[in-house]
């Protein structure tokens, strides 16, 4: 009897400390949490930020001061954790209109979905300077660049855009989506024919196929519409920088018009 007993103890205790490990960390009065708490807050935070395209992630845990004067006096001094928002939206759900201002400020829960919105708004950014999405896999986000959010600094965009297009079966379908308007390029080689009858074209315009890196085609009587506007100089210095990737049959087909891998001249890199 007496094993038994200590048995059953034992057992007790482990429930009572299994029950501590549920609660722990679990904020108190979390009944009090509204979704409309939670989108005052989002709508606080996003005039603090300068970057609007980034993502809005409030933290695990963030506490509001008593003397605050851009929070609703309900939620001064008060102290949130983000679980406590959580347990109340999977109880009662949440209203579509908050849910829709939420996702106009890209607000996000958790940290992996943070670095998804960083990670989308440097594909933004890269297309904002370049004209383009087909980052170089060797390109990584500068850092103390004008250009670039002083968080991104160091992010290896090339690695992302490679690991992107590979994993592109497992990807949800709202990210595709999110990819797809942005223009994202998932195959590089897709209109490889229309580029080198572009470079085809240039060659015999202008006799050599070294294309300066600022041309991009112009609409011009000289040449067919469909290239209007292709940039053609940013084409060919991504394709001398994976110049190992490129299919064969490409290959030659650009040894055929002289293309030039080299590009000593750094003014066609």
């Amino acid at each position: 009897m007496l094993a038994i007993s200590s048995r059953t103890s034992s057992v007790s205790s482990w429930r009572n400390l299994a029950a501590c490990f549920a609660t722990f960390g679990r904020p108190r009065g979390a009944k009090s949490y509204t979704p409309q708490d939670l989108l005052a807050l989002a709508e606080v935070a996003d005039l603090e930020r300068i970057n609007k395209r980034g993502p809005l992630y409030l933290g695990k845990r963030f506490s509001i001061p008593h003397d605050s004067a851009v929070h609703p006096p309900r939620l001064r001094g008060r102290t949130f954790y983000m679980d406590g928002f959580k347990d109340v939206i999977r109880a009662q759900g949440l209203p579509q209109d908050i849910a829709t201002k939420l996702d106009a400020l890209n607000f996000v829960w958790n940290l992996h979905d943070k670095k998804w919105i960083e990670k989308l708004d440097a594909l933004y950014i890269f297309k904002e300077l370049n004209g383009h999405l087909e980052v170089p896999q060797s390109f990584s986000v500068p850092h103390d660049s004008a250009d670039w959010p002083k968080q991104y600094g160091g992010m290896n965009l090339g690695w992302v855009v490679k690991v992107y297009r590979h994993d592109i079966a497992n990807m949800p379908a709202k990210r595709k989506d999110q990819l797809d308007k942005l223009g994202f390029v998932w195959d590089i080689y897709s209109d490889w024919d229309e580029r080198v009858a572009a470079l085809t074209k240039y060659k015999a315009l202008h006799g050599h196929a070294c294309v300066p890196l600022v041309f991009d085609v112009p609409e011009s009587p000289h040449w067919p519409k469909k290239f209007w506007g292709m940039k053609l100089g940013h084409i060919v210095k991504n394709t001398r920088h994976r110049s190992d990737t490129v299919p064969p049959e490409y290959v030659k087909a650009l040894n055929a018009i002289g293309f030039d891998w080299s590009a000593r001249n750094h003014y066609y890199v």
